[in-house]
Formats: C-alpha cells, sequence, structure tokens
C-alpha cells in the first residue's frame, strides 16, 4: 500500500501531468531532466523522451539564444527567476510566441514552464499553471468536501501557517470571516465545473486567487486552486490610485506659486516623501530657485522658507537633471559627490519638469529607489509640469485681457474727447464761418469757404478715426502660428488619462492636422475636455474625440455620453459669468473658449450626442506645406454672429 506522500506525490505528478502548460527540469548543464508531454507538445516532439537528455538551446533561434545569454539567464542567476514572453523554436523549424518561466533550483538546474500563446482568444484563461506561480505563490488541491488535500507554495513563507497545518482542514475554517461567505460560494461553485478568480486578504497579504475543477484527477481531489502574492502590486495601485486622487487638486490652482506648494504637499501627505522640493527655472540667471519645500525639507536643510536657498547653478547635481531632462536618483548622497547641499539626505530622486524646472525628492535612509518610486514620482511630475503649463498660460491671459482693458479704456477716453471735444468745437467754428459766408464777397467769401471745408475734412476725418477706434475696441489682432491639433489633442488627453483613471478616453485623429491658433489651444481643447468631465458622473463616462479637414476648414469634437446640455443652455454657457466649466481658477470657463475660438477666426457650438452633449470647434486650416507659417487672426468680436 502506497504512503500519505507517495499518494500525495502522485496527485501532485498527476495534476502536473493533465495541465495544458508545459512543465520541464533541467540539469545544470541546461540539459531536459524530465518534462511532461505538453512540453514535449508544445516543441512538436511526439514523446517527452525524445526531448530528455538534450539542451535547451534546441528549442530556440539564434536571436532568441543571443537575448537568453544577455538578459535573461543573467536575471536568473541574480534573482533567482524569470518571467516574460520569447520565441520559440518547433522540431521542424517553425517558431512561435510563448510565455516563459524560469526557476532557479538549488542543485544549478532549472524549472522551466513555457505555453504557446500564439492562437490567445478572448475566452483565455484567467489562471496561470502551477509551476508559474509556485515562485511567488501556492498551489492547492481540495475535496468535494472543501478540505485541503494538498497544499505547497513558497507565499507560506510570509505567512504565520505551515502547509501541513493547512491540509485536511475545510476551507471555512481557514477563510478570514469577513470574507468567508463570498470565497465558499467561489468554491462550491468549483465543484458545478466552474472556474473563478478573486483577490483575497490573507495572512496581513493580498493574494490573486483562480480555482478550476479538475477533470482528470485522483479521485479524492475535485479542484485546484492557484494564489499569487500580489500584495506589493496592490499597494502600488492603491498609491497610484491616491495619487491620481490627489493630483487633480493640481487641476485648481491658479497660480504657479500654488502649484509648486501642492506639489510639495501631496508628495508629502500622499507619496509619504516629506523632504520634497520644486525648483523653477530662471532664464535670466540661468539657474533654479526654489519654489516651495515642504517644512521637513527646511528643517533638514537649517532654513526658515524656500527663499532662504541659494539657487541652483552650474554644476549643481539639479541643473544636470534639468538639462539632461531624465529621471536621475542617487542612493547615497553624502558619498556620492554630487551633493549641492551639505544636510542630512540619504538618497535623492530628482524629476525634471520640462521647461518649467525640477520637483526633487529626499530621504533620510541611504539606498535605491524603486522603479515603483520613479514611476509614482514621475506621475507626480508630470501632473505638476501640466499645472505649471496651465497657470502660466492663465497669467499671460489675465496680463492679455489686463492690457485689453487697458486699451479699451484708453480708446474710450480718446473716443470721448474726440466725440465731446473736437467734434463739438468743430461744430461750433463751422457754425460761426457759414455765418461770416453769407455777408461776406471776394477774398474774405473764400477765406470763410477755406474755414467750412476743412471744418468738414477734419470732422469726416475724425469720424473715420472713431470708427478705428470703435473697432479696435471689440477686437484685438491676434498672432498665430500653425499648430498641429492632433499632437495637442494627443497631450491633452494623455494628461487627463492621468488625471482621471476612471474615465474612458477615445481618440479618432490623422497623423497631422493644423490650424491656425497659437499656444493656447491646448487650454481650449483642455477646458472642453475638463468640462465634460467634470459635469458628469466618472463612472462609465467616455470622452471621444476626433478630427478631420473639410477644404479650409478643421472640425475638432469633443464628445461625453453624460447628461448632455439642455437646447435652451447652448448659447448662454458661452457668456462671461455664466460659465458651465470648472476650470480651476481661470474665470473665464467656456466663456474662454468662446472668446479665443472666437479670436483664431473660427466658431464653437454644442450638439446633441445621444447621449451626452458634443462640442464642435471649426478653426480655420492652415495652408497645406506651410509648417512655419504665422500671420494674424481675426481678433475677439471679429466673427460674423452665429446663425
Amino acid at each position: 500500500m502506497p504512503t500519505v506522500s507517495e499518494s500525495r506525490a502522485e496527485a501532485l505528478e498527476t495534476a502536473v501531468e493533465s495541465l495544458a502548460e508545459g512543465l520541464a527540469v533541467l540539469d545544470d548543464e541546461g540539459r531536459y531532466v524530465e518534462m511532461n508531454r505538453a512540453h514535449a507538445d508544445v516543441y512538436g516532439y511526439e514523446e517527452p523522451d525524445d526531448l530528455v537528455g538534450e539542451h535547451w538551446s534546441v528549442c530556440y533561434g539564434d536571436e532568441e539564444l543571443e537575448r537568453f545569454d544577455s538578459a535573461v539567464m543573467p536575471t536568473v542567476a541574480e534573482a533567482g527567476e524569470w518571467h516574460g514572453e520569447a520565441v520559440g523554436r518547433r522540431k521542424d523549424g517553425s517558431h512561435f510566441p510563448q510565455e516563459l518561466s524560469l526557476t532557479a533550483l538549488d542543485d544549478g538546474g532549472l524549472v522551466c514552464v513555457v505555453r504557446d500563446v500564439s492562437e490567445r482568444v478572448e475566452t483565455e484563461t484567467l489562471y496561470r499553471t502551477v509551476a508559474e506561480n509556485i515562485p511567488g505563490g501556492a498551489v492547492f488541491l481540495f475535496d468535494d468536501g472543501l478540505r485541503y488535500t494538498l497544499v505547497a507554495g513558497r507565499a507560506f513563507r510570509s505567512l504565520d501557517v505551515t502547509t501541513d497545518e493547512l491540509e485536511g482542514r475545510p476551507i471555512q475554517e481557514v477563510i478570514p470571516e469577513d470574507q468567508r461567505e463570498a470565497v465558499v460560494a467561489r468554491y462550491e461553485s468549483v465543484l458545478d465545473g466552474e472556474s473563478s478568480q478573486f483577490e483575497l486578504e490573507f495572512g496581513g497579504r493580498v493574494f490573486d486567487v483562480s480555482l478550476h475543477p479538475l477533470d482528470v484527477l485522483h479521485e479524492v481531489h475535485a479542484g485546484i486552486g492557484i494564489a499569487q502574492d500580489i500584495t506589493e502590486r496592490h499597494r502600488r495601485e492603491r498609491s497610484l490610485r491616491a495619487l491620481h486622487e490627489a493630483s487633480r487638486q493640481l487641476t485648481y490652482v491658479d497660480t504657479v506659486e500654488e502649484t509648486a506648494r501642492v506639489t510639495v504637499d501631496i508628495a508629502e501627505e500622499v507619496l509619504d516623501w516629506p523632504l520634497s522640493s520644486l525648483w523653477r527655472y530662471d532664464a535670466a540667471t540661468d539657474g533654479l530657485r526654489a519654489l516651495s519645500i515642504t517644512d521637513s525639507s527646511a528643517d533638514v536643510l537649517g532654513v526658515e522658507t524656500e527663499a532662504d536657498l541659494r539657487p541652483l547653478t552650474g554644476d549643481d547635481l539639479g541643473m544636470e537633471v534639468f538639462r539632461e531632462g531624465s529621471t536621475r536618483s542617487v542612493a547615497d548622497y553624502q558619498d556620492s559627490g554630487v551633493g549641492t547641499f551639505d544636510a542630512a539626505f540619504g538618497s535623492v530622486l530628482e524629476v525634471p519638469l520640462g521647461d518649467y524646472g525640477l520637483l526633487a525628492f529626499g530621504r533620510h535612509e541611504t539606498g535605491e529607489f524603486t522603479d515603483a518610486d520613479r514611476r509614482r514620482a514621475e506621475t507626480l511630475g508630470a501632473n505638476a509640469q501640466a499645472a505649471l503649463e496651465s497657470a502660466e498660460n492663465r497669467r499671460l491671459l489675465r496680463e492679455r485681457t489686463d492690457e485689453l482693458e487697458t486699451r479699451t479704456t484708453q480708446m474710450e477716453f480718446i473716443n470721448s474727447i474726440l466725440r465731446h471735444d473736437v467734434l463739438n468745437g468743430m461744430t461750433v467754428i463751422r457754425s460761426r464761418a457759414a455765418f461770416l459766408e453769407e455777408d461776406l464777397e471776394g477774398r474774405q467769401y473764400d477765406h470763410a469757404e477755406t474755414i467750412l471745408r476743412w471744418c468738414d475734412d477734419i470732422t469726416a476725418f475724425v469720424e473715420r478715426v472713431q470708427a478705428v477706434l470703435n473697432a479696435l475696441g471689440s477686437q484685438d489682432s491676434l498672432a498665430v502660428e500653425s499648430i498641429d491639433v492632433a499632437d495637442v489633442l494627443r497631450e491633452e488627453v494623455a494628461r487627463l488619462s492621468q488625471t482621471y483613471p476612471d474615465v474612458t478616453f477615445e481618440v479618432d485623429l490623422p497623423t497631422s492636422v493644423v490650424v491656425q491658433a497659437d499656444e493656447l489651444l491646448a487650454d481650449v481643447v483642455g477646458n472642453i475636455a475638463t468640462n465634460a468631465i467634470e459635469h458628469n458622473e466618472v463612472d462609465g463616462l467616455t470622452v471621444r474625440v476626433s478630427a478631420e479637414r473639410h477644404d479650409d476648414i478643421v472640425q475638432l469634437r469633443i464628445a461625453d455620453n453624460g447628461q448632455g446640455v439642455a437646447p435652451e443652455h447652448r448659447e448662454s454657457v458661452f457668456r462671461r459669468g455664466e460659465s458651465h466649466a470648472k476650470t480651476a481658477g481661470s474665470g473665464f470657463g467656456l466663456f474662454f473658449v468662446d472668446a479665443m475660438v472666437d479670436a483664431y477666426g473660427g466658431e464653437v457650438r454644442i450638439e446633441d450626442n445621444d447621449p451626452g452633449a458634443a462640442f464642435v470647434l471649426e478653426l480655420p486650416a492652415a495652408a497645406e506645406g506651410t509648417d512655419g507659417w504665422t500671420g494674424e487672426a481675426s481678433g475677439i468680436g471679429g466673427r460674423n454672429d452665429r446663425d
């Protein structure tokens, strides 16, 4: 009679043999020692024995072998495992894409799990094979009484429970009470022949669990489960969600200084990096000036405020990162030789913000920042850069508006002088000259006639001047250039996708479509897209962006499937003071959109999207082949009224 250990080994062997994935063991020389039939089949061999004794390199082409030598095998040697995609070669010489998992054994050998993914379809199963998951998780068998019959895997090294303690126990006793009912229902569905996948919190860890029925296996086993430890991924995703949520604050800031303050606050509160600072580039001094620092940074640097910090110039680390335009980390700041400040930073991470400056993070402890740390820092940096650009554009817009209002006031004053003083004076002079003309003769009559003629000429000239002032008072000539609106839309969608991860964005854009506009076009389309998001529930919201050229006009369409805009409001939402958008602090809303599109010589309107609303912009197309074309667009108020 077989022992319990032998029975378990037999059950596991049968389970592995029944898998669709190929599973093989290699010795320390890279030769196949054992494999299941699926492994032989995937490479086109009739029997496993046809490959046993062969070197694994017979299953790959020269190009892939070079990649294995340069990248894959060094990773296995360093990390003990490698997972990824590769291109296998069958016995007949044909190639196929595969998912591959390699795990190092203590004796120098390898466990190899391979899966042919060339015919992957929508119904592709959600679980991975036992051997793929064991390195980072666990595999377990259970019977029709929902008792664990076999449990194994590396995941138990991080848990306060052993495999022996789980085997033989009912699932109901193992699953935490707050999740028990739902999880047991998942197990029961397996007994009905259904597969299931879910997340489980167990022992302070988070697992991705997939359950599957076993059709051919020892009679005491009814199903197989695979659990992959996703705790770190779960934490990263949760952190990214929190970062995206917090980054929305940047949408509502109005100035560059406020943007800097909110950015470092997010770094401290959400990323848990209290030693954070944002630096602004100053072209006049060719240096970086501290715009905002956290209180913790001020303490470490020994200053009261950011104004007390000297600028970064020359060969300072921050200036190098800013000039290179790529993120850099320093694991040991004090011993690196690149330290700018004599402060107790252990390690630093610096993210360039395009032309605007630099975002810097520090930690007390030394050590490398993880890839996840870099991604979070760069995500915050991208949002901060977009917010800085928006704040700068709003500042320019305010300046233009102030200049326009000042110019209008000046012109109204001049117009008033011309109307009340000059024209009234001309009226008095003309009436007196006409009166004299009636009683004069000869040369005196000619002089009076000259006075009348000059009065008429001066009056006509003043009236022409008034006409010009009136026109300038309602329109301002705007310098435009050729702008690739397809690139602008793609960049805006990419930015909004980070800020609003729950919104679906669909893009239907040509490679390039050029219009006559200026640098504020990005704010125009961003304002409309943000309006569509902020005035609708994001759950299930889809924003579709498209553009196409019709002769001399380029039509942009930004549509959503939200609640729409009532017909009676489609004109009023563009009026100043009745803006429908909640663009942060701009004070212009859709009035800004309307004014800028007007200044470009275009039109904007709202249509039904069924469901939702569609904002349609029609802008002048730039002449074909004139990438560098610049010119003047009609100013605000220079467009014909809408029908």
